[in-house]
């Protein structure tokens, strides 16, 4: 009788990763990650039995041994979870609450609190207990509250993606495990025989992916790194966009994630932990306020800047910088059972990038304003370069002082002074060929845009500027503008601003030299002659050398100098007239 051959049961594997074998930042950001929960367990202690052996790291490379029982620990740690209360105003739908209460809250005009309904229910919450060692205050940190919404709502926002969580929640074994050791197996036998064992990759593990297409197509990936898949979640930084609608209110709109593309694992491991320690807790409502940006791509330069921070100020002169070479956004949103995505950037962590956008980060504070000097940094063009799409977006009375600009944002024009100020101050001592074309360009159309708006409201008015009285403020001489005059000035500036907006080619520049023209104004031989050869020259958006000013970038810096002198003559009363009018 022949004998049946039986398989030797396999008790140990060693799998060996490398950054540059793997596919994707999610996957280099999964190997980061699974070292970071291997690090975490050790680090609680957890029995060793149930962590897998990192036997050699290096930079762009580990080398990791499992067991079929370290599989599961590390899989069962990953996915813990607890099932713990919530409050809900409103019912939940097809679901009955735990109970009700009522609770006071607020205040109401008679100076009581306010009686409210509350609705209670059970929900499943994932624990992370790798991360929440490395937070401030995990009990309370708004951080990992972002992390917990951003999972629920993101990689497991459809009910039946939740299964590990909800089966740890109920102190049962994660059934993942298994399943990647039976995919363990499997891979090393048939790499044994020099072929890579495939499986299907859904999206609760790769973002925007789908196990099959429309076509039915499946998507595949090896099974150890698909195994990756499953850790990124633990080195992500997850930001919330805000959307300004035409009334000047900011809404927030799904979640940015922010995914390293790690280049060095080993500084990688060593500088998260201290990320995650260093972010601040301060709160603008329930989200961490470092957490609200104004477009999804400036996650990714929070995460470099975050790095370069840590630096500097904490890592001793070791540069934990360049352990990421770039890092992705993904732009995400749960719409019913569907999660889309919305928007992806990659931004490369490149010299003296994190140093411009800090400028821009702490100099500015209008949304609107902020942003676009944003996207002009990504696209590596001049700060003016993405105005003239966001005047076409936008309601004039955003850019222009009027009584219907919006009360409760910063004022445009206020950041696009500091703006012309901060290049006067740069350029004051050079020359015109030390300049570069775009600081030298707005000097000329500041001034005459400047004189323009002035002379205008003067003639209006029939009151000249240097007969108005001045005042010291902080060392600082300004003077004082009365009311009439102000209101004409606003009147000259949303004239001229929706006249600039609406005309395009020589069209514009017929009006600009027409209009601005118009009054006195004085330019040396040489600033007129390179203010009409720009005005004169024709867009080259599609040219291959380098790009030079032209007529459009003429009209950017006149509606953003119109803009800055519609908010730069406030009405202001002098000291002594405030206190007699006090004494009165």
């Amino acid at each position: 009788m022949s004998k049946i051959k039986t398989k030797p049961r396999v008790e140990r594997i060693a799998l060996t990763f490398d950054l540059f074998d793997l596919p994707t930042a999610q996957h280099k950001a999964g190997l980061a990650g699974l070292l970071l929960q291997i690090r975490s367990m050790k680090d609680r202690k957890i029995a060793t039995a149930s962590i897998p052996e990192v036997e050699e790291l290096t930079r762009t490379t580990a080398r990791i041994a499992f067991t079929a029982k370290s599989v599961q620990g590390l899989l069962d740690d990953l996915y813990d979870a607890k099932i713990v209360e919530t409050s809900s105003a409103s019912k939940w739908p097809n679901r009955k609450p735990k109970r009700e209460e009522t609770r006071e809250e607020g205040q109401c005009g008679s100076g009581r609190a306010k009686l409210v309904k509350r609705y209670i229910y059970d929900i499943v919450q994932p624990q992370a207990p790798c991360l929440v060692r490395f937070f401030i205050s995990p009990g309370d940190n708004p951080w990992l509250k972002l992390w917990r919404d951003m999972i629920w709502a993101i990689p497991r926002g459809i009910n039946t993606t939740r299964s590990p969580f909800n089966k740890r929640a109920e102190s049962l074994p994660c059934s993942e495990g298994a399943t990647i050791w039976r995919d363990f197996t499997e891979f090393q036998e048939k790499l044994a025989r020099s072929i890579f064992a495939t499986g299907q990759i859904s999206s609760a593990l790769m973002l925007a992916a789908q196990s099959e297409n429309a076509e039915s197509v499946p998507f595949l990936g090896r099974n150890d790194q698909n195994f990756l898949l499953h850790f990124w979640q633990l080195v992500v930084l997850t930001y919330v966009p805000q959307v300004m609608d035409n009334d000047g209110k900011l809404a927030a709109k799904g979640y940015t994630l922010s995914i390293p593309d790690v280049a060095d694992i080993r500084e990688f491991s060593l500088a998260f932990p201290e990320l995650l320690a260093s972010l601040r807790l301060e709160r603008r409502g329930f989200r961490p306020a470092d957490a609200l940006i104004d477009i999804p791509v400036q996650s990714s330069l929070e995460f470099l800047r975050h790095l370069r921070v840590l630096s500097s100020e904490k890592a001793k002169g070791e540069d934990w910088s360049a352990c990421v070479s770039a890092v992705e956004s993904f732009h995400m949103i749960k719409q019913g059972n569907n999660i889309k995505l919305l928007a992806f950037d990659r931004v490369a962590n490149r010299p003296a990038l994190v140093a411009k956008y800090d400028r821009i980060r702490n100099t500015f504070r209008n949304p609107l304003f902020r942003a676009a000097q944003l996207r002009s940094l990504l696209r590596d063009q001049p700060w003016y370069g993405g105005m003239l799409e966001l005047f076409a977006e936008r309601p004039w009375t955003f850019f222009v002082e009027h009584e219907r600009t919006p009360r409760f944002i910063p004022r445009f024009g206020t950041d696009a002074r500091t703006q012309f100020r901060a290049i006067f101050q740069d350029t004051q001592d050079m020359k015109n060929d030390e300049m570069s074309d775009s600081d030298r360009l707005g000097r000329i159309v500041q001034r005459l845009v400047n004189k323009y708006v002035e002379g205008r409201a003067e003639a209006k008015t029939g009151k000249k500027v240097k007969a108005f009285p001045k005042e010291t403020v902080n060392g600082r001489e300004r003077r004082i503008y009365p009311n009439e005059f102000r209101e004409a000035q606003q009147r000259v500036c949303s004239d001229i601003f929706l006249s600039m907006r609406s005309r395009h080619d020589q069209d514009f520049v017929e009006s600009f030299v027409g209009s601005i023209c118009s009054v006195a104004q004085y330019l040396p031989s040489d600033d007129y002659q390179f203010l009409t050869s720009v005005l004169m020259r024709q867009s080259q958006k599609d040219a291959t050398g380098p790009v030079l000013p032209c007529w459009e970038d003429v009209k950017a810096l006149a509606m953003i100098a119109v803009s800055a002198c519609s908010f730069a003559t406030q009405p202001r009363e002098s000291s002594t007239q405030q206190a007699k009018e006090k004494a009165t």
